[in-house]
Order: C-alpha cells, then sequence, then structure tokens
C-alpha cells in the first residue's frame, strides 16, 4: 500500500491508479465483511491516513474527482475505520465540490 501511495503522488497516470487502489479499499472492506479478519482492526488501518490524503487531495482535481468519490466512498463504509473527525474531513471535502459545481453551473 505504500508503494502505490507513493506512486499516486508522482505519476502523470492517476485515473487508473486511483481506480486500482479504490478496488483495493473494497477489497480490503469486503474481506473484513466477509468474516475473513474477523476480531481484528480494519485491514487498511495502518494506511488510513496516507490512503484518506491521496483521496481528499485528488477530489478536488476535476479528472481523477470520480475514481477518488469511489475510493472514498470505500473508506466510508469500512466499519471502524475512520473517526469522527475524518469522517468531518470528508463530508466537508465532497461539500465543497458540489459547491462548487453548483456555482460553476450557474455562471454558464
Amino acid at each position: 500500500m505504500p508503494y502505490l501511495v507513493d506512486s499516486l503522488r508522482n505519476t502523470s497516470s492517476r485515473t487508473p491508479m486511483l481506480t486500482y487502489l479504490s478496488d483495493l479499499i473494497k477489497t480490503a472492506r469486503d474481506s473484513t465483511l466477509a468474516g475473513f479478519e474477523r476480531n481484528r482492526d480494519p485491514l487498511l488501518l495502518p494506511f488510513k491516513e496516507d490512503v484518506l490524503g491521496v483521496e481528499v487531495t485528488n477530489l478536488k482535481i476535476l479528472a481523477y474527482r470520480l475514481p477518488a468519490l469511489d475510493g472514498l466512498k470505500g473508506l466510508v463504509t469500512t466499519n471502524a475505520l475512520l473517526t469522527d473527525e475524518e469522517l468531518r474531513v470528508i463530508v466537508l471535502s465532497v461539500s465543497e465540490i458540489l459547491e462548487s459545481d453548483i456555482s460553476n453551473e450557474y455562471i454558464r
């Protein structure tokens, strides 16, 4: 996971990498839901700050918005992964892009 996060910071082909990261997030979430990792912390717990940072940062870039939203959805739906403060950051970030999109629609 650290290599993937570092690659996302230094690559020009972010969309496929973000899509791959989203798939990894959902796979880690689903393995916990399926009971493969019962009574353990979520698999992404050691990497959540880096992954959250990558997703929130790319959320602000229109070309990467959809895969970033998909990744954030995977993080949010992972049981016992995010703190209330991290959820607040996600909600505020998504609200900002929604408000920006609405403002841009009225300008056109």
